[in-house]
């Protein structure tokens, strides 16, 4: 039969106070020095904890000027008492402006100093400047004055929607309105000079038709669709 164990005397070394324990308990340091949790709080504070280190140290801010407190391992490391006071110190002595003219509009802004100053906006006041500066002929990517497949810039959306506007967006030659196509009316240059943008020289026509008159007896259509726009007949030219 195994006999019960006895509990055994200690004095607590925080208060002093007299506690037992079991013998098995003396393995264990903590519950075998102290009568409470409190008590072994206390004794393991700050100052009186085993691997105190001394405690924070107070450091003087490199940009402010004001204390403050960091653990001791960053004695050395630390020098800003926040993450603004690194950022302005920073800024302040790497990072200066400086006066620069827009190419645009002539107007002065506050530049960094650190910024290219080649194709990158420091040379504008603001985006818009620098979109204008850059359109047209003046684009690096400019190829004299025709879009590809060698149409002029004033043959245009704007332009073409003025002609089908004109046209009753109805093809001149079959009268198929545009919303039954369901396709935009292509605009076809009468005398078939892509350089010829006058409005009497221009037509609407459906993709269909368009090709038609392209492919085959183009001076017999050329002399219709003239006779369509001056008689201002839209819609079929079956109707002179």
């Amino acid at each position: 039969m195994i006999k019960p164990s006895i509990k055994i005397n200690r004095t607590c070394e925080t208060c002093g106070k007299k506690f037992k324990v079991y013998p098995s308990s003396i393995e264990n340091v903590s519950s075998a020095r102290f009568c409470s949790w409190e008590c072994y709080v206390k004794t393991h504070k700050k100052e009186t904890h085993p691997s105190w280190n001394g405690g924070p140290i107070e450091k003087k801010c490199g940009y402010c000027g004001k204390f403050f407190n960091v653990p001791k391992y960053r004695s050395t490391s630390a020098k800003y008492c926040s993450r603004k006071c690194k950022s302005d110190d920073l800024i302040g002595k790497f990072t200066t402006t400086v006066i620069r003219k827009c190419l645009t509009c002539g107007k002065e802004f506050l530049s960094k100093k650190s910024r290219r100053t080649k194709g990158g906006h420091t040379l504008y006041c603001s985006i818009k400047c620098s979109a204008f500066d850059k359109m047209g002929s003046k684009h690096h990517n400019w190829r004299k004055c025709t879009y590809r497949g060698g149409y002029l810039i004033e043959f245009n959306a704007k332009l073409k929607t003025i002609i089908r506007d004109r046209d009753n967006n109805v093809c001149a030659i079959c009268g198929k309105p545009e919303h039954i196509i369901n396709k935009k009316l292509a605009v076809h240059h009468i005398d078939y000079n892509k350089n010829n943008n006058l409005q009497n020289n221009l037509i609407a026509l459906c993709n269909k038709c368009h090709i038609k008159t392209t492919m085959m007896e183009r001076t017999s259509w050329k002399s219709i669709l003239s006779d369509i726009v001056s008689s201002k007949k839209f819609g079929g030219f079956a109707s002179l």
